[in-house]
């Protein structure tokens, strides 16, 4: 519960610096638009993503719990997948999550599931997940941690 409502702050301060500031921010423009599409497989129907350097960004995955790290300078499969099915303390009778949003704050990256029935209205209790993770460098290596617990109280 601790978690929750930790995580539940920080949600709520995020939120409302981005939504009352006056302030421009600052947009960065990393590198020129290419001239041709670029594709990066390994995902059916990502739902969120953010920067994670100048060149690398993770995206989730909709249809599963796998968020997967891509390199922008080199469209190909992802250099690294994390897993989260254990980590998020789902049922297995219907193991998926529904990611559909994050943002990043520093080294630490939110993500949160959809707090909403299937597409038959049926209630599925893996879909209420907010949880965190933890943006870790080793060397030129990047990783993604999953930290703490999930929040799974969000939507009561």
């Amino acid at each position: 519960m601790k978690v929750c409502s930790v995580l539940s702050v920080v949600l709520a301060v995020v939120f409302m610096h981005t939504y009352f500031s006056h302030e421009e921010v600052p947009r960065t423009v990393h590198k020129e638009v290419p001239s041709v599409a670029l594709s990066f497989p390994g995902a059916c129907d990502i739902s969120a993503g953010v920067d994670l350097t100048s060149s690398l960004f993770v995206v989730a995955d909709d249809e599963n719990n796998v968020l997967r790290i891509y390199n922008r300078d080199k469209p190909s499969l992802p250099v690294e997948k994390v897993d989260l099915s254990s980590f998020l303390q789902i049922e297995p009778d219907h193991p998926e999550t529904d990611i559909e949003a994050a943002t990043r704050v520093n080294q630490l990256v939110y993500w949160i599931t959809s707090h909403g029935r299937n597409k038959d209205g049926k209630t599925r209790p893996n879909r209420y997940r907010f949880f965190a993770t933890a943006l870790r460098t080793s060397g030129d290596r990047i990783r993604l941690e999953p930290i703490g617990t999930p929040c799974i109280t969000l939507a009561q």
